[in-house]
């Protein structure tokens, strides 16, 4: 991906208190995060500290076939760069995914009943392109062609629309009211997106096809597409003369075509101002060289982890569970991590993040944390004792092997760490290409985290006795309760063992504010522009 659109927002003086978005039950309710989230990722600033004007400088690796955001063929991260500054969210997140109303768009956003019933009050202000007001025929058209393209296969995978069984207009044309099939906690997950405006899905050749090219009336944000320069590849946007919110801080912003073999060294030559290397050492090192440059780092959506297999000996759970305690984690990701975070953040539960609010340690709740004197007694008690330095069983020496990817010099440390610790408790180790004991794997970790689990983790005993109803418990504290229980089990059944937050790293210029690494946070947009 060459850079992430969500960013933490800048402050809104207009947000609505989170009360008016929550119902009893809903994650947004669970206690406060463990784990601090650093705000230097996106260099938040108040509007009174930015610089009147300026340009921003993006790069995508392609031209947009489509700009429809509900389409198969919009789901591009080049059509999402593009659309970011041109339309907005119903719902902003936090840097801990805590969604709340987005008052440039909605009034307020409640939810009540059996089956869970959600009244959207929109903003009336909020127009579109033609300053054709944004109602609710909008969003009652929204859902029938989307759930018309699903049918077709031409619709774009939406967490939770499978959940809503009808939209409709609610007192007067400025109410959306929304029912679910049943008890829903994370209600909020298929309203994010803002609908299309109901010309644009009218029927399934518009929706399929209708998009190939912008449509400023098709759309609603802070930015406009000003002008479009098909020799260079350039998009130009300007602020949106009809925007009802806050000023937008830019002039302008260009949005440019560049090959991602080339983009660092034109980030590094000065020609762009936000770059996302990712983990690679080499593009990070050629970024950084860049004039008036700085790194940020957040902690990102997913973390690494290690897959155990079940086959040979790790079908032993006793054993699996010595593993577990015998490897260095916060070693491991300092060695992993050594050129794009000094000060990674570890991973210690299968549900969700360090950041992400009702967090459990489940290493130190289940006392399985790293210890290696207390591993070597585990592997002992397993069955596998030292014998001259080496640990064997009725099978003999105990070998295990680690994947490695040819050329993964991530892999290839997280190996190298791995080895060195479980070398040391007496346990030969070798590295493989595939179908390895010990995998190293990056694993997605969504915003909505308690929804799902059971599916998530079917093949882990006892699991789905602890998360019966999760997916429709309306009553937070008991749906934390169920998701502690669950990280507990997870752990001790140690068939997987996460490792460490994977961060959301970017090379930004040194005066850009609100954006940059932002983890779960949304973008607001307006905010977005140059330190004074």
């Amino acid at each position: 991906m060459l850079w992430r659109r969500a960013v933490v927002a800048a402050s809104l003086g207009a947000a609505l208190a989170l009360s008016a978005c929550t119902v009893p039950g809903t994650p947004q309710q669970s206690p406060a995060v463990t784990t601090p989230v650093p705000a230097g990722g996106v260099n938040g600033r108040a509007a009174d500290q930015l610089a009147e004007g300026g340009l921003l400088r993006l790069a995508i690796s392609a031209a947009p076939t489509q700009w429809n955001p509900f389409s198969t063929a919009g789901g591009t991260t080049s059509a999402d760069v593009l659309r970011g500054p041109l339309s907005g969210q119903a719902f902003l997140f936090d840097a801990s995914g805590t969604p709340r109303p987005n008052p440039d768009y909605l009034v307020s956003a409640t939810a009540s009943g059996s089956p869970t019933v959600v009244t959207l009050r929109l903003n009336p202000l909020a127009v579109w392109g033609d300053g054709v007001a944004i109602t609710a025929a909008d969003w009652v058209a929204t859902f029938k062609a989307y759930r018309a393209a699903q049918e077709r296969h031409t619709a774009r995978s939406l967490a939770g629309w499978e959940r809503v069984a009808g939209v409709r207009q609610g007192a007067d044309d400025h109410e959306v009211v929304v029912t679910f099939t049943g008890d829903v906690p994370d209600w909020t997950e298929p309203l994010v997106e803002l609908p299309a405006r109901a010309s644009s899905v009218a029927d399934a050749a518009t929706f399929d096809h209708g998009w190939s090219d912008y449509r400023a009336d098709w759309f609603a944000g802070p930015y406009v597409v000003a002008h479009v320069d098909q020799v260079q590849q350039l998009w130009t946007l300007e602020p949106n003369p009809r925007w009802w919110g806050t000023t937008p801080r830019l002039d302008r912003i260009f949005v440019r075509i560049v090959s991602p073999d080339a983009l660092a060294s034109t980030v590094a030559a000065g020609e762009f101002d936000l770059y996302s290397p990712g983990r690679e050492d080499a593009l990070l090192a050629l970024a950084r060289t860049a004039p008036d440059s700085a790194v940020r780092t957040a902690p990102g959506t997913s973390g690494r982890s290690l897959t155990l297999s079940l086959e040979g000996p790790l079908a032993d759970r006793k054993l699996r569970q010595a593993i577990v305690r015998g490897i260095d984690r916060a070693k491991l990701a300092r060695a992993a991590l050594r050129s794009a975070e000094p000060n990674p953040t570890l991973w210690s539960n299968h549900l969700m993040l360090p950041q992400q609010a009702g967090y459990l340690d489940a290493s130190t709740a289940t006392g399985l944390d790293y210890d290696a004197r207390a591993a070597a007694q585990a592997l002992t008690d397993a069955g596998w004792p030292l014998v001259g330095g080496v640990r064997t069983g009725a099978s003999g020496a105990l070998t295990l092997t680690v994947g490695v990817r040819t050329g993964d010099a991530r892999a290839e440390a997280e190996a190298s760490s791995i080895a060195a610790d479980l070398t040391a408790l007496g346990i030969t180790v070798r590295t493989v290409s595939s179908g390895a004991d010990l995998t190293p794997v990056s694993v997605a970790v969504p915003r909505y985290p308690l929804r799902g689990v059971a599916g998530r983790f079917a093949s882990v005993p006892g699991l789905a006795e602890l998360v019966v109803g999760m997916d429709s418990n309306l009553d937070a504290s008991a749906r934390l309760g169920q998701a502690t229980q669950a990280a507990r089990l997870l752990w001790q059944d140690a068939r997987t063992l996460p490792l460490y937050v994977e961060p959301d790293v970017v090379v930004v210029r040194t005066r850009l504010a609100n954006l940059g690494a932002s983890g779960y946070a949304s973008t607001t947009w307006a905010d977005v522009g140059f330190t004074s």
